[in-house]
């Protein structure tokens, strides 16, 4: 009986029951590595291969600006907010491009990449506008060095632009109008 896992009469020996608990792990933890989203946890994406735009579209004519509003739930003890953007919304891309945000495109520009930390505040959004349908990500710094992403979804028409989604760790909203 000393060899058998389950009784006299044995299912299987303690080699064989070892040996398939670790495939089972082994096999779990690549289901997890495959599956998982790679989002905030895995940093920035390349601009190289990224298809939105990098380049400021503040003077830029083909864009108008319409005043918006970001609110965003709470997170853990901090309280939900409220904040006034200005959006640049063109056929078919929209942005806001706040505070050191020219900065952040001059890092993009000479590493041709987002670092995962910067010791500045900035907020950059791209929202691909396609058949009114916006798919909007963007990163801030703000309240610590840390780069944070931004990913929201929604509608753009009848002068009108409603988004929903994740600034960092909140749920948030953004509405801007002509």
């Amino acid at each position: 009986m000393s060899g058998s896992l389950f009784g006299q009469r044995g299912f299987m020996d303690k080699t064989t029951a070892l040996i398939l608990v670790l495939v089972v792990l082994v096999c779990g933890a690549l289901y997890v590595y495959l599956t998982m989203e790679f989002g905030e946890e895995s940093g920035p994406p390349n601009p190289a291969i990224h298809p939105l735009r990098f380049e400021s579209l503040a003077d830029n004519e083909a864009f108008e600006r319409w005043e918006g509003v970001l609110a965003c739930g709470p997170s853990g003890q901090w309280q939900p907010f409220e904040r006034a953007r200005e959006v640049y919304v063109g056929h078919d891309l929209i942005g806001v491009e706040r505070r050191e945000s020219d900065r952040l495109l001059s890092i993009i520009s000479e590493t041709g990449g987002i670092p995962a930390k910067l010791d500045f505040v900035f907020e950059y959004w791209r929202g691909a506008v396609r058949n009114g349908h916006v798919v909007l990500e963007g990163w801030y710094t703000e309240g610590s060095n840390d780069v944070k992403v931004i990913s929201m979804e929604g509608e753009l028409g009848d002068g009108r632009l409603s988004l929903e989604g994740r600034r960092g760790p909140r749920t948030c909203t953004f509405v801007a109008e002509r």
